[in-house]
């Protein structure tokens, strides 16, 4: 399970958006035989991996949907 909570804040110290995510993803790893610790550390790699794609996907998702975010690019491009 992966929960993580991002904000982005400009160079005054504002907080100009707050993004929350969590995904809980079970894998399954097998190998013939018994496994080293290579083995068993890549099929933890593997859920991770997928789990930090799938969260990170999520914030950009909110991130795209806030109109307050939005608001405060367009202000900032045009200084």
């Amino acid at each position: 399970r992966l929960a993580v909570r991002a904000e982005i804040v400009d160079k005054t110290g504002k907080i100009v958006w707050i993004g929350t995510s969590q995904q809980q993803l079970e894998t399954k790893h097998e190998e013939l035989g018994e496994m080293s610790y290579q083995e068993v550390g890549r099929g933890f790699a593997y859920g991770l991996d997928r789990a930090i794609d799938k969260t990170i996907g999520n914030l950009i998702k909110q991130m795209t949907k806030s109109e307050n975010l939005k608001k405060y690019l367009r202000k900032w491009e045009k200084k």
